[in-house]
């Protein structure tokens, strides 16, 4: 964990400026199936507020942000884009500064990669989700060669949540991630079964 934050620590402009592409489709997508633009929207994994600045520019007003990268939050912050910013590392642990199911929905762009936010994490961000709101998140295809990231991995992942109840439908449309770097997007939707 502490060279993922030396890394964004030092980086946090470079990814600023990248030419990403998977934050606009899951912005689109957010914008399709949330008519209501007060919804409450949580961007996670935000960084520097990129998905969160064009989520605003499509007239959503309450959003907050989390991220493990104190130097990243801090670029966002001076953007003012969220209401609240919080400084959390996603694990597969309960997101103390949230309770179960406060959000519309959440987003997660580029993050669903090799050692950042796997799989495994999935329940966690979806907790954080009302019944019946949406989690859209994104994952370069390229890490499906990982372990951690296989196809096979992410079935069971699907499989399990909505046997728990936790997911009720899910979705993958394809983009990009960077030019000629394919990505896949995924929208589930929370199920209405209680977390323990």
């Amino acid at each position: 964990m502490l060279g993922r934050r030396i890394y964004y620590s030092c980086c946090k402009q470079q990814f600023d400026n990248a030419s990403f592409q998977y934050h606009k489709v899951v912005v689109k997508i957010l914008n399709d199936l949330i008519q209501n633009k007060d919804a409450r929207i949580l961007d996670i994994a935000a960084g520097t507020g990129k998905l969160g600045l064009l989520l605003r520019e499509r007239g959503f007003t309450d959003i907050d942000g989390i991220d493990g990268s104190k130097s990243m939050s801090n670029l966002a912050k001076e953007k003012n884009i969220y209401k609240n910013y919080f400084h959390h590392m996603i694990g597969r642990e309960r997101i103390p500064q949230i309770a179960d199911a406060t959000y519309d929905a959440a987003s997660c762009g580029g993050s669903g990669s090799k050692g950042h936010l796997t799989f495994d994490n999935i329940q966690t961000m979806l907790r954080t989700v009302k019944p019946g709101g949406y989690l859209v998140f994104s994952c370069a295809v390229w890490n499906y060669q990982f372990e951690d990231f296989s196809r096979e991995r992410l079935d069971l992942c699907l499989q399990d949540l909505k046997k728990l109840g936790l997911c009720s439908s899910s979705e993958k449309t394809t983009s990009m991630h960077r030019e000629k770097e394919p990505a896949d997007i995924f929208i589930l939707q929370r199920g209405d079964a209680r977390l323990l």
